[in-house]
């Protein structure tokens, strides 16, 4: 969560090798991020940005499934 900027629109990614790069959130993206905060568990055990469907992080196969079926 920290590495989230909704002002700015920027996130910072953790890049293989522990680079941090910067990606652009879309308008669309900044419009609905916060009505997805609003609703994801406030007690979640991570601040992670994305959680499975149980509160937990996603893994890389979680990821994956995420990106094929927005594909």
């Amino acid at each position: 969560m920290s590495d989230v900027n909704l002002l700015s629109g920027e996130l910072q990614v953790r890049a293989k090798g522990g680079a941090i790069q910067l990606a652009y959130l879309s308008p669309r993206t900044l419009k609905l991020l916060p009505r997805y905060l609003r609703e994801r568990p406030a007690s979640a055990p991570t601040d992670r940005l994305r959680l499975s469907d149980d509160g937990r992080p996603l893994t890389y196969w979680g990821y994956q499934s995420v990106f094929r079926r927005l594909k």
